[in-house]
């Protein structure tokens, strides 16, 4: 029947490649690539023998004498970052080579690269997938370590530090490596060769980088600056450096996705000659503009970064190490002979600025010349000072610069010769033997941006080792260039351990310490941050708070102390007791809040052995002992007078399940209190055996 006529032109239907259909389109292939990823079951037992693996690795732990250590999220970080990136880039390689080449291999790609969807739809929807994938693998450390620390029956997790992690060290470096994986891929446009350029390419890396070989991370792919996690200062202030090379390499990746866009096989024509015939076609203005903004971007950070590491500060290669160290033994050896005063008192005032990476002394030392010859010059080493300066009855010492270093190969905006650490300061009138001089030294530790490597690390935001900001006296052997092969290629001779004679006259006169070290006297008054404590030697003679500042006035004058000293500044918990000798005997345990579950180990070593070598050897000379924790990267463990230290991760958090387990805590604690007899009391001299007597008997105690 006929229907009735209608004026309404008909509607023809519009079809449209673009918009919408791309939309859903990259949508659809990216869920399709991925489902093909992990629908494979050598994935998943790629991933499970792995991830079984890292358990295995978490579950043994840290065990020390017999006795394992609480898994601390920090310790299983760490634990992991030391291989086990390395291995999931392979994981990345193989599964990036599967993705790319699988429509080749299945000849599907013939059928696929005759259809609408333009070459970044493709191309991405395979990249997207590789980098998702690379983002999940990035968690199972978090997963991992998760399940190990609930099935050990420890509760105390650090999320905080598994996704700073993540998110800073972790999963920036994964995601570079997979758009490395992809574009190699992509440019050889063959498997099994890009494979093998590709593995080659990252082990190399690796290999420069963990070998201090060449480890320049501005040209070293993906890598940023090394840092370790504490519980007690996290990342701390090596996030930002971190974050930078994070952002200058995503950049670099963003420049290596436009390549393999440029470069991306579609259709028959495959080989590399002709898909670069392609390439100017391909690079259309949106391409170039997309590419201009990237490397834009990328010299600028760039540039801020090369400012921070080798204009602001130096880098220098492992071979400009070692020229400098042999430059330094052929220039200033003659000097080891040298005689040197006795430093005899120091008065110290010491401002610390952990959060701004600053610390400012004024000091005045009295130094002795105990030689049986004047003094008329000393050689200094500033030692890390940013700088420093000597002077005399209110009059600067004159210096000289006996030793010039040639700039770093990249430091190429800096000044052509670089003066070194070492000055030269000689005296208006020689130091007879037995007359005595004040210096008043002021000096500053200023560290300016970041560097390319690990810095500060004696001054963290939580855990400052500060040293005391004093320049080195003498010559110091340990600067010297130690490999044997390197020294007779320099023409130096080998260099052997002297081993001093015991009745040697000139070792009898001079301490293990150093040719300066003698008994002194000990008054420092150091400031800090308002949340923290710092902590020295002595006794604490005075505490206040001024302008959001903490304040300490220690002395240790009776009968004085040996060298080292250390100030200690930190967020501390105190636990406190006392023994009762001769005179009262103050303890202090110096820790992380969180590490308190050996505090009492510690406090029972302490009194047991006040008691027994008090008892044994004579009154303990001294009103205090305190032992500090300190962070990772300082000495493992340390004793100095009415001072020991641990680490981090040196006993704090070991776990005790058995009372008939060895208490490696004590045992350390009362070893350590027992060279309070033994080397600041009896002091080592330099000749062979003298540790005998400090090491052996404290051993012996």
């Amino acid at each position: 029947e006929t229907g009735a006529r209608s004026n309404k032109a008909l509607k023809i239907p519009a079809v449209s490649f673009s918009g919408k259909y791309n939309k859903i389109t990259l949508k659809g292939l990216v869920k399709l690539e991925l489902l093909n990823i992990i629908r494979d079951n050598y994935f998943w037992m790629i991933i499970g023998a792995g991830s079984a693996f890292l358990a295995f690795v978490f579950w043994l732990g840290n065990n020390n004498s017999g006795v394992p250590d609480l898994p601390r999220t920090v310790m299983l970080l760490g634990f992991f970052n030391n291989a086990f990136p390395f291995f999931i880039f392979f994981i990345i390689m193989f599964y990036t080579g599967e993705t790319l080449q699988r429509d080749k291999l299945t000849r599907y790609a013939f059928i696929n690269d005759s259809l609408p969807p333009p070459n970044w739809i493709l191309n991405g929807s395979k990249l997207i997938s590789l980098l998702v994938v690379a983002a999940g693998l990035s968690f199972i450390p978090m997963i991992v370590g998760i399940v190990v620390q609930l099935l050990k029956g420890f509760t105390h997790l650090n999320l905080f530090a598994y996704l700073s992690y993540i998110w800073v060290m972790l999963l920036p470096k994964l995601l570079a490596a997979a758009v490395f994986c992809y574009v190699i891929q992509v440019v050889f446009n063959n498997k099994f060769a890009a494979y093998a350029f590709g593995v080659a390419l990252w082990v190399g890396m690796f290999f420069l980088d963990t070998t201090g070989a060449f480890d320049y991370h501005l040209l070293l792919y993906s890598y940023t600056p090394n840092s370790g996690l504490s519980d007690m200062d996290g990342i701390g202030h090596m996030i930002w450096p971190i974050l930078w090379f994070d952002l200058y390499w995503l950049l670099a990746a963003g420049l290596l996705i436009v390549i393999a866009a440029l470069f991306y096989n579609r259709g028959v024509n495959s080989s590399f000659r002709e898909r670069l015939q392609l390439v100017p076609e391909r690079f259309d203005q949106k391409t170039k503009l997309f590419a201009g903004v990237l490397v834009l971007l990328l010299l600028m950070v760039g540039g801020y970064i090369y400012y921070n590491i080798s204009y602001l500060n130096e880098y220098l290669t492992k071979v400009e190490y070692e020229n400098r160290s042999i430059i330094y033994e052929k220039t200033l050896k003659h000097y080891q002979d040298q005689p040197l005063p006795k430093v005899t008192r120091i008065k110290m005032f010491a401002d610390l600025y952990p959060y701004k990476k600053q610390e400012f002394v004024h000091a005045t030392v009295t130094i002795v010349n105990k030689n049986n010859k004047p003094v008329s010059e000393m050689l200094l080493d500033a030692d890390g000072l940013t700088n420093y300066s000597i002077s005399m009855n209110g009059k600067l010492v004159s210096f000289t610069c006996p030793l010039l270093y040639s700039r770093g190969f990249f430091s190429w905006f800096r000044p052509k010769k670089d003066t070194s650490d070492f000055r030269l300061y000689k005296f208006e009138k020689p130091l007879a033997p037995g007359d005595s001089a004040v210096l008043q030294i002021s000096s500053s530790i200023v560290h300016k941006g970041f560097e390319n490597g690990m810095y500060a690390a004696n001054l963290l935001n939580n855990g400052t080792f500060f040293t005391g900001g004093l320049p080195n006296l003498g010559y110091d052997d340990d600067d010297e260039i130690s490999s044997p092969y390197v020294r007779k290629k320099a023409g130096l001779p080998p260099k052997e351990e002297e081993e001093i004679a015991q009745n040697d006259p000139v070792g009898i006169m001079n301490l293990k310490a150093g040719k300066s070290s003698d008994l002194f006297s000990l008054d420092v008054t150091v400031s800090t941050e308002g949340d923290q404590v710092a902590i020295t030697h002595g006794d604490l003679i005075k505490q206040w708070k001024k302008n959001g500042r903490n304040y300490f006035h220690y002395v240790q004058n009776k009968p004085g102390m040996y060298a080292p000293f250390g100030i200690l500044s930190a967020r501390y918990a105190d636990r406190k007791d006392s023994v009762m000798l001769g005179h009262k005997v103050n303890i202090d345990i110096y820790y992380d809040p969180e590490h308190s579950e050996n505090i009492g180990r510690y406090i029972k070593a302490y009194k047991d052995g006040l008691k027994y070598y008090s008892a044994v050897y004579g009154d303990y000379p001294f009103n205090n002992i305190r032992q500090v924790e300190t962070s990772p990267y300082g000495p493992r463990e340390a004793a100095t007078t009415t001072l020991n230290t641990y680490a981090e991760y040196d006993g704090w958090n070991a776990h005790f399940t058995d009372p008939d387990q060895f208490d490696y805590l004590y045992s350390n604690a009362v070893r350590a209190l027992a060279q309070q007899w033994w080397r600041f009391q009896v002091a080592p001299n330099s000749t062979d055996g003298s540790l005998v007597i400090s090491e052996g008997l404290a051993n012996y105690d």
